[in-house]
């Protein structure tokens, strides 16, 4: 049997009202935008600002000294105190007052920000002084917000209309079609996860916090296991 031909969808608008319209505006500007924050929580992570700021409260006056004494000459500080207010919009930072003499802001590290520690500074403040109860996910930020990353999900439209691939995986998952990875940056992910320690940060953490969680979440009793046997995640992404 000959399957039906599909043809060109020929639909109508679809018209808002005005308040549809008032109330659609602002939420989709967000998410147009979100990449917004995103980026400055790299630069942040990168620069190690939430390590600067560790328990303490700062201007970005003082953390462009902090980043001055630790061999960056040209500092803006324009540039930094925007991103800092961002930040705040984000929930990575608390503007939590106005400093003495007119210095400007001053900002502390939200939960949120205190996860962003490596422990990896001059002040000794981070994850690593807090306990091994308090994780970094600097991590996430650099793997999720890496150039080649980024450059993967920019070609999802190429990756709809190629058919086949995977938006991270290589072609060897066995699906017809280049991935968005290669089409992005010339090769698999598989090499450059390979080179990318960030990821195999996020990866260890992952491991010990969110599987257990999933697995004790899961209603194993209704596919027959009860509680017991094992479950194998082989290959990721698709499977092997």
């Amino acid at each position: 049997m000959t399957p039906p031909r599909v043809t060109a969808l020929t639909c109508s608008i679809k018209v808002l009202s005005a308040d549809e319209v008032a109330a659609a505006i602002d939420p989709l500007l967000r998410l147009a935008s979100d990449h917004f924050a995103s980026l400055a929580l790299s630069a942040a992570v990168k620069l190690k600002l939430p390590d600067l700021i560790g328990d303490g409260t700062v201007t970005a006056a003082d953390l462009a000294e902090s980043l001055r004494s630790s061999g960056h000459a040209d500092v803006n500080e324009d540039a930094l105190e925007r991103t800092m207010r961002l930040l705040c919009a984000s929930g990575v930072l608390d503007h939590c007052a106005e400093a003495p003499e007119g210095r400007g802001a001053l900002y502390r590290l939200t939960a949120v920000g205190a996860l962003l520690q490596t422990g990896d500074s001059d002040n000794g403040a981070g994850a690593s002084a807090a306990g091994a109860d308090q994780p970094s996910l600097a991590c996430a930020v650099l793997h999720w917000t890496d150039p080649a990353q980024l450059g993967a999900w920019s070609k999802l439209p190429e990756l709809i209309l190629g058919g086949g691939g995977l938006v991270m995986g290589a072609s060897e998952s066995g699906l017809a079609g280049a991935s968005a990875f290669e089409l992005a940056n010339g090769e698999g992910a598989a090499a450059q996860l390979r080179c990318d320690p960030s990821y195999g940060e996020l990866v260890r953490f992952i491991g010990s916090t969110e599987v257990p969680a999933i697995l004790g979440a899961y209603d194993w009793a209704a596919v027959g296991l009860e509680g017991v046997g094992t479950v194998v995640d082989i290959g990721g992404g698709y499977g092997a």
